[in-house]
């Protein structure tokens, strides 16, 4: 938690609302590109309030309740936010001009175990997900498509190619003279045998930022934020660029613990050797993604302090997969 400012709206009027009793206590949370969390403790209960920007469809909020109930349903053995309900039963409320929803707050402790065992329970956690995902059929479908199979992502670096022309920041510098070749490198990327694969409900942002753990266990998992229905390695890739990532160059992979987590996942979830060999496709899209991701943030918002190791890092790992493809779907079959 960081410091004690609560949002702009009532928050006992909003406790109210959810029959939760008088705020005793307020703490924002750290963290949150799109969203913004509050730790509220009350005379009933301690519940984080989620605000999301209206900017975001309502039918997404829709379909990441519907997969935490359902995952909460099919006996998932981690704890996690199921969205409270207001006295009318609604789960989603409007309030200063965003999208705010409840959950019970998840105990954690601030301590975590080894990373390699951070990395195994994790691999179990996302495999058991995957697992119950493949069971559950939901109403809606929220598709975010990865460049290996949509070209949106190469119309964005080219319209920020133009758009930045004439920037003199030294960000927007090292963008425009590697934009070029993050494109044709994307170009080179587009498969059918990514497009093949099994679709089913993924968290799509399972790392230690988005589990909590008590001792030396893996409890809980929360901000399910970029849920969405993608393919399995999807979800694997994202983990291993967080959780696995070299230690002196973190644009690179560390394979002995890529392989790690590989193990543990495929033991409780068995993947094919068509998918293992699809994750360093996979990172290049993700890499390239990011890479677009941080210009945007920096072209939006010119007075935030972004490194340029932060633009750096993601076209420096977009090259590292291309150069090391073989090598990484070798390392990584189990």
């Amino acid at each position: 938690m960081s410091d004690d400012a609560p949002p702009e709206f009532d928050l006992n009027e909003l406790m109210d609302e959810y029959g939760l009793g008088t705020v005793t206590n307020v703490c924002k949370a750290k963290g949150g590109e799109v969203n913004e969390n509050w730790i509220v403790r009350t005379t009933i209960e301690t519940v984080v309030v989620r605000g999301v920007s209206r900017e975001r469809p309502r039918c997404d909020i829709q379909f990441e309740h519907s997969f935490i109930r359902a995952l909460g349903r099919d006996g998932f053995p981690y704890h996690l936010p199921q969205p409270l309900r207001t006295r009318r039963g609604r789960t989603v409320v409007v309030k200063n001009g965003m999208y705010v929803w409840l959950y019970n707050y998840i105990e954690g402790s601030n301590s975590l175990p080894c990373q390699e065992e951070v990395i195994a329970q994790i691999a179990h956690a996302m495999a058991t997900a995957h697992k119950a995902a493949r069971r559950i059929s939901l109403r809606q479908v929220k598709k975010n498509p990865i460049a290996l199979e949509d070209l949106e992502l190469m119309h964005r670096l080219r319209h920020w190619q133009l758009t930045l022309g004439d920037s003199l920041d030294e960000r927007c510098r090292f963008f425009r003279a590697r934009v070029q070749e993050c494109i044709g490198i994307l170009e080179q990327l587009r498969c059918t045998r990514y497009q093949a694969l099994p679709r089913l409900p993924i968290h799509g942002d399972m790392c230690s930022a988005n589990v909590v753990f008590s001792g030396t266990r893996l409890t809980g998992i929360i901000d399910f934020d970029h849920c969405c229905s993608d393919a399995a390695i999807r979800d694997i890739t994202i983990a291993l660029r967080y959780e696995c990532a070299d230690r002196r160059h973190c644009f690179k992979l560390d394979l002995q613990a890529a392989r790690h987590f590989l193990r543990v996942y495929h033991k409780a979830n068995p993947l094919s050797r068509e998918e293992i060999d699809l994750i360093p496709a996979v990172a290049m899209a993700d890499s390239a993604e990011l890479f677009w991701w941080t210009i945007f943030q920096i072209a939006i918002r010119p007075t935030e302090t972004v490194s340029m190791r932060t633009i750096e890092q993601p076209f420096k790992a977009l090259q590292w997969y291309n150069r090391h493809q073989e090598e990484v779907a070798r390392a990584l079959r189990v």
